[in-house]
């Protein structure tokens, strides 16, 4: 059996958390249209999702 390993996100990979949760979000949306390569319409205003705790 392999060891136990845990991984935790760095402060600076913690700033990414934003710009993911909006890609995130837009890919939900329907992103970019397959047939067309238009943009997918904007969405419906939502609460922003929480980021990771400050360490």
């Amino acid at each position: 059996m392999p060891p136990h390993v845990e991984y935790d996100l760095t402060p600076a990979g913690a700033t990414l958390t934003p710009a993911l949760n909006a890609l995130h979000d837009w890919a939900a949306d329907g992103g970019v249209s397959h047939r067309s390569g238009q943009l997918a319409p904007p969405a419906t205003s939502r609460e922003p999702r929480a980021g990771p705790p400050p360490p």
